[in-house]
């Protein structure tokens, strides 16, 4: 059996689903079967009754669909938003150093050792410092470099957990920034630098 990613898994379970026929007749039935006439219950509790006969199969039929709405959400882009709009604040950084190494020293709530990753994109640029964020709720590094002209890139790194496996790798606009994503080292990395025109 191939091995399937969450996502496809729960989309093939939830399109299996629904309401059996004979069960939705029943309970169309059960509505109908309320008799008006009935003394013994008030036309106010008949109405709510049926309301809440018609709520049930009407919830009974959309919660699927709903997740399955939801399961075919494009959610590409929320880590690429998520570095975009990190790197658009420019927060200030919490720790001057020039290396990896001394970043290592000096940030010790991180789980991971900060790496001096392998990307060609990062040939020439001088590490300013960092400071503590997230990606998508896992705890991560920001750095912050600069190239010769000036021009600021942010860098993050996080543990590659199973969702970020899942992300896009290469590089890609975001609002009037250009992201770059890839895995290397046991590590997701985010770069982020502003495009000029």
């Amino acid at each position: 059996m191939k091995k399937q990613n969450l996502k496809q898994h729960n989309i093939d379970f939830y399109q299996d689903q629904s309401l059996d026929e004979h069960k939705l007749e029943q309970l169309l039935s059960l509505a109908e079967s309320v008799n008006t006439n009935n003394s013994d219950i008030s036309s106010v509790s008949k109405r709510n009754y049926i309301r809440s006969i018609a709520a049930a199969i009407i919830i009974a039929v959309s919660i699927p669909l709903g997740i399955q709405q939801i399961l075919n959400t494009d959610n590409s882009q929320l880590v690429p938003q998520e570095i975009a709009l990190n790197h658009l604040k420019q927060l200030s950084l919490e720790f001057d150093a020039n290396n990896y190494a001394s970043l290592n020293k000096m940030m010790p709530k991180l789980d991971f050792k900060l790496e001096s990753p392998e990307n060609t994109q990062l040939a020439g640029l001088t590490i300013l410092g960092g400071r503590y964020c997230s990606i998508q709720g896992n705890l991560a590094a920001q750095i912050r470099l600069t190239d010769k002209k000036g021009l600021i890139y942010t860098l993050y790194q996080t543990p590659l957990t199973e969702a970020l496996k899942l992300e896009k790798t290469g590089t890609f606009p975001s609002q009037d920034i250009e992201i770059s994503q890839w895995n290397e080292s046991g590590l997701f990395f985010g770069l982020a630098r502003s495009i000029i025109n």
